[in-house]
C-alpha cells in the first residue's frame, strides 16, 4: 500500500469559494440527445485521446501512444493514423497538443523535441518552430484538464493560420500544484512579432484574502480567448467571469451560481480519482488505499471540491464553464454554463459524452458506447437555439 502514497499524495486538489452575486436570469436550460452527437469511426490503434481538433475539413484526435495522430472525414470516416515514437521526421517523442489542421498538414506541440512541427498527412515535418529559441521551456507550459493528472494536453489557442497563443507558468513545476495556475501568462508565439502578453494575474483577486496561507492545492482561475480575440478569466475569488477585449480592457463581470461548498470525503475523492487508478489498483482496492493516506491527505489541500474544471470560447464569443461533477471521473461532468452578454444557459450534454473542447460551432470529445469504449465524436453547436 505504502507503493501508493507518492501518487495519491500527487492527486491532491480543492477550493474554497464564496457567493458574490447572482447570475444572469433566466438560467436556460438544453439538454444534448444522444442521438445528436456524431461519433467517428472506430480506429483500433488509438489509444487513450489526449487532444482532439475539429472543423469543416476534419476531426483529429493526439492519442497518448503510437500511432500519435488520427484523422476523420467531417462524416466520421477513418482517412489515417500515423506517426510512431522517435526522432526521425515522421515520429514524435511526448506531443502534448494539437495547435491547427487542415487538409495541408496538422500542427503539433511536441514537448519531448521542444518543438512545434507542421507534420503531413501520414508522416513527414514540413515546417519547425524551435520553443528553445524564444525562451520557452516545455515544462513551463500550462497543462490544462484532469488538474494535471496524468497526461494532458498543452494550453494553445489559434489566433490564424501560424500563430498561437500558449500559457506559460513562472513555477516550473507539475500542475498539480494549484498555485502555477495563478502565476499564467499568455504569450504569442508564431509568424511575426508577438503582441503584449497577458499576464491573468492582474485580472484575478488576491488569494491570501480568501484562501490564506495554502500555496500547494488551492482554487485555480480558468481562461478563454474567443475568436474576436477578447478574453475570459474565471476568478475564484469573486466567484466572476471577467471579460477583456483585445487591448486587455475590462469590458465586463459575469457572476457565477453561489458556490456548491461540496465538502471532499474520501468516498467523494476515491469516486473522482477511480479512473486515475486503472490498471494500477483494483476497483475495489482505490477506496481503502484513500482512506490509509487520507490523514495526510486531507492536510495537503483545502477541504472544498472545486466549481470549475474547463472553460472555452465558442464561435459567437460566447463562454462556456464545465461544473465540476464529484460523480465523474477527474470532475468532468455533463454540465456546462454558457454566458453570451446578458444571457445564460445551463447546457447538459449526454453523460457518455466527455467534452474535450469547444471550438468554432463545435464541442469535441470522446463518447463512450454500449461495450465502454471510447470514440472520438462532435456535437454542433448550431444545432441549438440560444
Amino acid at each position: 500500500m505504502s507503493n501508493n502514497a507518492p501518487i495519491l499524495t500527487a492527486l491532491c486538489f480543492g477550493v474554497v469559494l464564496c457567493a458574490c452575486g447572482q447570475p444572469p436570469e433566466p438560467l436556460a436550460a438544453h439538454d444534448v440527445a444522444h442521438g445528436d452527437v456524431i461519433a467517428m469511426e472506430p480506429a483500433s490503434e488509438l489509444a487513450e485521446v489526449m487532444d482532439v481538433l475539429a472543423n469543416e475539413q476534419g476531426i483529429w484526435a493526439l492519442a497518448t501512444a503510437p500511432p500519435f495522430i488520427h484523422q476523420w472525414t467531417k462524416e466520421g470516416d477513418l482517412v489515417r493514423a500515423w506517426g510512431g515514437r522517435g526522432g526521425a521526421p515522421d515520429e514524435l517523442i511526448d506531443p502534448r497538443a494539437l495547435l491547427q489542421a487542415d487538409s495541408s498538414g496538422v500542427w503539433v506541440l511536441d514537448s519531448g523535441l521542444s518543438l512545434i512541427i507542421k507534420m503531413a498527412p501520414g508522416g513527414g515535418r514540413l515546417r519547425t518552430i524551435d520553443l528553445a529559441a524564444m525562451d520557452i521551456r516545455p515544462s513551463a507550459l500550462i497543462e490544462v484538464g484532469r488538474f494535471g493528472v496524468g497526461p494532458s494536453r498543452k494550453w494553445v489557442h489559434r489566433i490564424d493560420d501560424g500563430r498561437w497563443m500558449v500559457a506559460i507558468t513562472d513555477q516550473a513545476v507539475g500542475t498539480q500544484i494549484g498555485a502555477q495556475f495563478w502565476n499564467t501568462t499568455l504569450v504569442q508565439i508564431g509568424n511575426g512579432n508577438g503582441a503584449e502578453p497577458i499576464v491573468l494575474k492582474s485580472y484575478l483577486g488576491n488569494r491570501t484574502d480568501k484562501f490564506g496561507t495554502v500555496s500547494g492545492y488551492i482554487p485555480v482561475p480558468r481562461w478563454a480567448v474567443c475568436p474576436d480575440q477578447s478574453f475570459a478569466v474565471y476568478d475564484p475569488v469573486s466567484n466572476h467571469i471577467l471579460r477583456a477585449n483585445s487591448s486587455g480592457a475590462r469590458v465586463d463581470t459575469v457572476p457565477l451560481p453561489p458556490e456548491q461548498e461540496m465538502e471532499i470525503t474520501p468516498e467523494r475523492f476515491a469516486v473522482v480519482m477511480a479512473e486515475h487508478f486503472r490498471g494500477e489498483v483494483a476497483e475495489e482496492g482505490v477506496l481503502p488505499a484513500v482512506r490509509l493516506m487520507w490523514p495526510v491527505l486531507s492536510m495537503e489541500m483545502a477541504n472544498v471540491f472545486p466549481e470549475y474544471i474547463s472553460m472555452h470560447c465558442d464561435a459567437n464569443s460566447a463562454v462556456w464553464i464545465q461544473v465540476f461533477d464529484t460523480s465523474a471521473p477527474y470532475g468532468q461532468g455533463p454540465e456546462w454554463l454558457r454566458y453570451a452578454g446578458n444571457t445564460a444557459d445551463r447546457v447538459r450534454f449526454p453523460s457518455e459524452f466527455t467534452v474535450k473542447r469547444i471550438e468554432g460551432g463545435l464541442a469535441v470529445g470522446l463518447l463512450e458506447n454500449a461495450f465502454g469504449e471510447q470514440q472520438v465524436a462532435i456535437y454542433r453547436l448550431t444545432e441549438m437555439e440560444w
